[in-house]
């Protein structure tokens, strides 16, 4: 999936080509193509999948963006997002909070892409945690009660990057 990532940020009209073929396939077989794509994953997210409601709700994510819009187009710029943000990571402003929550076992996008963006933000504070690319689903509360915390918290002015590995 890495490979897909590089090569679809540089190369947008292989991506919409890759995503036209994907389409043909969502039509002819929405879970097969779902279930295919999910044995692609980390065992964690795996695990997330096995559960109805979460499958079930991704498929429909799934419909919507194969059938509703301008999906290859859409694909294509988001691709190329990951490569070039359209600004400087280092020029956001100081004096706001990142926070970034990361899965450690995610294959779908890489923790050290996770960890170079952390360095590079300023004011960022980054949870690397065990889990997948989908770590949200199981992590949300407590990543809920982190925000919680901070909304009482000042804004502390540091340049360093503050990470918590769990």
């Amino acid at each position: 999936i890495c490979i897909a990532l590089k090569v679809g940020s540089r190369f947008p009209h292989v991506a919409r080509r890759g995503f036209r073929r994907a389409l043909d396939r969502f039509r002819a077989d929405p879970e097969g193509l779902l279930d295919r794509l999910i044995k692609t994953w980390s065992v964690p997210d795996q695990r997330v999948f096995e559960r109805k409601a979460v499958y079930d709700l991704f498929m429909k994510d799934l419909h919507e963006v194969f059938t509703m819009g301008a999906g290859p187009i859409t694909l294509a710029h988001e691709l190329k997002l990951y490569r070039t943000y359209g600004v400087s990571l280092r020029d956001l402003p100081r004096d706001k909070r990142i926070t970034l929550w990361h899965g450690l076992s995610d294959n779908i996008v890489p923790p050290a892409m996770a960890c170079k963006m952390a360095l590079s933000l300023p004011n960022c504070e980054a949870h690397l945690v065990a889990g997948g690319h989908f770590v949200a689903v199981d992590i949300a509360g407590q990543i809920i009660s982190r925000l919680r915390q901070m909304l009482d918290e000042p804004v502390e002015m540091t340049t360093n990057t503050r990470s918590q590995f769990e």
